[in-house]
């Protein structure tokens, strides 16, 4: 057995829950930094590269991939937050709180920066609106984007670690297949035009 942050036993392999969230949060990270390369190759007018990173995501011209994929992206991560806020949260919390009375604390920062990431999100998406079309605008749609990746990618990491327990928990008493809460991939539509990464039968996932 592991040892959790607060001191409890968990299983040495994450049950469903916790490999679930791991997956979804993974491919996040994924299309997060495509995001980023492809952003960086545009404020250094570089529409090959650009054209090249988003070829499996659109033919059209690059700044319109890149806004497309940027769109999707980001309303994705909301709805993730969203299903989190709403959903699994509450489970948890209830779950919880009868031997963990702190577990409260850690809801509540989770819950305030999924609140602080939609803000890191909107400025990216209205940094990008400009971006393919001036050279100072693609620089602060860069700026943009790695504020964003340096605090989703903070806040993925400790969501992992301070959710883990309660996840491995919840796996121990209820199936996969009984729970209720939606695989997020699930969330974002298909669009004829953009093939989002973290879908498990697009190219090379």
């Amino acid at each position: 057995m592991a040892r959790s942050t607060n001191g409890a036993d968990q299983p040495a392999e994450p049950g469903w829950a916790l490999t679930r969230l791991i997956k979804i949060h993974d491919g996040m990270r994924d299309d997060l930094a495509l995001l980023r390369r492809a952003v960086q190759a545009i404020a250094e007018d570089d529409r090959g590269m650009a054209t090249a990173m988003l070829g499996s995501v659109s033919f059209r011209e690059p700044g319109w991939s890149l806004r497309v994929y940027c769109a999707h992206f980001c309303r994705f991560v909301q709805d993730h937050h969203s299903v989190e806020d709403t959903m699994l949260f509450p489970v948890l919390l209830r779950d919880q709180l009868a031997t963990n009375p702190g577990f409260a604390k850690v809801i509540e920062l989770l819950a305030a920066d999924h609140r602080a990431l939609t803000g890191y999100l909107d400025n990216v998406e209205r940094a990008l609106r400009a971006a393919p079309d001036d050279e100072n605008a693609g620089a602060a749609a860069l700026g943009a984007i790695e504020r964003l990746s340096d605090h989703l990618e903070t806040h993925l990491a400790f969501e992992e670690e301070t959710l883990a327990p309660a996840l491995n928990a919840l796996s121990a008493v209820v199936s996969e297949d009984d729970f209720d809460v939606p695989d997020d991939a699930a969330v974002i539509a298909e669009d004829d035009d953009v093939l989002m990464t973290w879908d498990d039968d697009a190219p090379g996932r």
